[in-house]
């Protein structure tokens, strides 16, 4: 009988093989990932299990890109001033609403859209946005303190320690907290 691995099984294969491959390249992610796809394409019943969760995934990211794509458009034409009704203007204010982008149409996770959405469901957009920022600004903050820890011209792990690192990593925590 062929057993057909779940998906949680095919995520912990992957994941068990991406660290194992990562430690024995010390790290190095370009060494890692040749490693990885080696074993991967070498064992054509893993390639076949791997394939369709990848290619989903692909197909998620890419639209998710889409999406994040066409979000600037929003945010891009919130930076030019606002005109309509004014006289002196040469373009109609039909025109000029044509070119806006309809803020109702604004797009979610999922394909979901501000002018569909529940206060809830925009609730929890708005916690995972800022989420995503407090995530970022932590790591922005701890980079910084690397960079400013690191003498010029030297490769971090030349002049600070995984200790030093922690620190810094306490000092960004408590600046973004």
């Amino acid at each position: 009988m062929v057993t057909v691995a779940t998906r949680a099984e095919r995520q912990a294969t992957i994941r068990d093989l991406a660290t194992t491959c990562l430690t024995d390249a010390d790290g190095d992610w370009t060494k890692a990932a040749s490693a990885m796809g080696a074993q991967i394409r070498a064992d054509k019943r893993l390639y076949k299990e791997l394939m369709d969760p990848l290619v989903d995934g692909a197909v998620w990211n890419e639209i998710r890109r889409a999406a994040s794509q066409s979000r600037r458009h929003f945010w891009s034409s919130a930076t030019q001033p606002l005109v309509i009704g004014d006289p002196s203007s040469k373009q109609s204010d039909g025109l000029q609403a044509l070119g806006r982008a309809n803020l109702l149409d604004y797009p979610l996770s999922k394909g979901l859209k501000v002018g569909d959405a529940f206060s809830d469901q925009l609730t929890k957009e708005a916690e995972m946005y800022g989420a995503f920022a407090q995530a970022n600004a932590r790591t922005g903050v701890w980079l910084r303190l690397i960079a400013g820890s690191t003498p010029a011209g030297a490769r971090v792990r030349d002049a600070l320690t995984h200790d030093d690192l922690e620190r810094l990593q306490h000092e960004a925590v408590a600046a973004t907290a």
